[in-house]
C-alpha cells in the first residue's frame, strides 16, 4: 500500500494509523524517511495457504510537499536551508 506522509513527519519521524485487513494499526515512521521508502509490517498482509499464514504488509512511503507555505513557515524554511537542511 501506498501511505502519504507530510514532509515534517518524514524529517522529525511520527506514528500514523494504518488500516489493514485485521483492522488499524500504529506504524511508526522513523525520522529521516526517505520518498518511497517501504516499512514492512510482519503477518499483516495477505492470507496465503488456506489462510493458515499471512504475507507481510509492505507500506511505500510518500512524501507530500505542500502547494502553498504561509510567510512564517517560508521563513523558517529558508532559515533550515541556510543550514544545509
Amino acid at each position: 500500500m501506498d501511505l502519504n506522509i507530510k514532509l515534517s513527519d518524514a524529517l522529525l519521524g511520527s506514528t500514523y494509523t494504518v488500516k489493514t485487513l485485521d483492522g488499524e494499526i500504529s506504524l511508526k515512521i522513523p525520522s529521516g524517511t526517505k520518498f518511497g521508502e517501504m516499512l514492512r509490517v510482519k503477518g499483516k498482509g495477505v492470507p496465503f495457504n488456506n489462510g493458515q499464514n499471512r504475507g507481510d504488509l509492505l507500506v511505500r512511503l510518500k512524501i507530500e510537499l505542500p502547494q502553498k507555505i504561509s510567510r512564517t513557515a517560508r521563513k523558517i524554511i529558508e532559515e533550515l536551508k541556510k543550514e544545509g537542511i
